[in-house]
């Protein structure tokens, strides 16, 4: 886990963002959707040039988890809010060191921001 009262102490990419294509806002598709959506959205950012690698994203309480990619913070946050918009996905993160931002993908707004280890009890 990258995030969360189990986050690993280091990010093995360092600073990296998060993405997924899964239920677009928020809407439960069918695993084959799901993954069909991700299979796109994984091409779109292999052709962008950039290396993604698979990452399940969680709730804090785990009450929704969804397969994605991290690529790296250094990709722009307009490049990565357009590729959340293409797959109607409400927002990405951006996990630092020490920070996990909430990113709103329609404006790049950060909306939300908690330390990325959280103690084991939240």
């Amino acid at each position: 886990m990258w995030s969360g009262a189990v986050a690993a102490p280091e990010l093995p990419l360092g600073d990296c963002w998060v993405i997924t294509g899964h239920n677009p806002f928020s809407a439960r598709m069918t695993d084959a959707e799901n993954h069909a959506a991700n299979v796109r959205l994984a091409a779109a950012i292999a052709g962008a040039g950039v290396e993604a690698v698979p990452v399940d994203g969680c709730a804090v309480d785990h009450s929704w988890c969804e397969p994605g990619f991290a690529v790296p913070a250094e990709v722009p946050v307009e490049i990565v809010c357009g590729w959340a918009s293409a797959f109607d996905q409400h927002a990405v993160f951006l996990l630092t060191d020490a920070e996990h931002h909430v990113v709103r993908a329609i404006d790049t707004a950060t909306v939300g921001t908690r330390p990325r280890r959280l103690p084991v009890d939240a």
